[in-house]
Parts: structure tokens; sequence; C-alpha cells
């Protein structure tokens, strides 16, 4: 049985070179792992250069884990859409499919990446820093962590609360800041 397995895959791999399907696909195919591999190890190299270099300017870790893995991720999309379009793979379908994926998941994580967005904020403009009293939304406390999606708030009584970021940047919010 194995031997009619083995028999069978030769005879297809005879006639696809017998009719220049090999011939044909196989430099595209090759050129596409080469391309792809590429960028794997330019995503590698830029993301340990971008790391150091934040490191150096003391970017915030939320932020700076976010920008690298978003840059990552964007090259290897590039270097992956190149690899199938060198493969003969029609890259119009695939970056429809990819745009349509994208929008299911967006919608899907509408109100996600809408603490998402907050916390970037926060993090940019920097409304009030770790180790500030605060006061939003009828919780009042000191801020003890400022992540992507949540706001760490300790109150008064010790108790923790978890604020959505979202929450933080669409209300008033009293800041009492300790004199440096």
């Amino acid at each position: 049985m194995v031997e009619a397995g083995v028999s069978a895959a030769s005879e297809t791999v005879q006639t696809a070179a017998r009719t220049g399907l090999f011939v044909q696909y196989a430099p595209g195919v090759l050129a596409g792992i080469a391309v792809f591999t590429a960028g794997w190890i330019a995503s590698s190299i830029v993301t340990r250069i971008l790391r150091r270099t934040l490191s150096v300017f003391n970017m915030d870790q939320t932020l700076a884990g976010f920008a690298v893995s978003t840059i990552r991720f964007g090259i290897l999309t590039l270097a992956g859409v190149t690899a199938l379009e060198m493969a003969g793979v029609p890259s119009t379908s695939f970056l429809a499919v990819l745009g349509a994926a994208g929008l299911a998941i967006s919608l899907a994580l509408k109100d996600t990446l809408g603490h998402l967005a907050a916390g970037v904020v926060l993090v940019a403009a920097r409304p009030f820093r770790v180790g500030d009293k605060i006061e939003a939304k009828g919780v009042s406390g000191t801020v003890t962590q400022v992540r992507l999606f949540t706001t760490t708030v300790q109150i008064d009584d010790g108790t923790i609360a978890l604020m959505p970021n979202s929450d933080l940047t669409s209300s008033v919010i009293k800041v009492t800041r300790e004199p440096t």
C-alpha cells in the first residue's frame, strides 16, 4: 500500500514536470519563500533596534511594547502578501479577505478598541501620572498603574478599582498632584 502511494506521488511529480507546471511555478514559490524569510529577518532586526531605541529614550513600557508589536505585525503582513504575490497567488482577493476580516474583528471588538485608543491617549497626554490622586466617575483614590485598557486606582480604604480608560478620557477628572 505504501509502495502504491509512493508510486502515485512519483507519477504526479513526473506528470507535473512533463507539463511544465513544476518549471512554471517553482521559481515563484522559491522567490516567495525567500521574500518571506527576508521579511521575517528584517522584522526581527527592526524589532530589536526599536526596543533598544525606545528604552534609551525611557518610553513607557506599555506603549513601547504596543508600538513594537504593531510594527512587527505590519512588516510580516507586507512580507506575507508580497511572498504570496510572487508565488502566483493573486493579492487582490487576499487583501479583500484580509480587509473584511479586519472590519469584522474591529466591529466585534469596538468597545475594547475604544479602551485601547483611550489608553494610548492617556499614556501620550498624561493628564495624570502614577502616584497622583484622582477622582472620576465616582471613584477617588491614588493611581497605581496606567495600562492600555485600564487604569488601576487604589481607593483610600485599601481596595483597588480597575477603571476602563475610555471612562477616564470621556469624563471630568479631578487630579491632585503631590508637589515635587
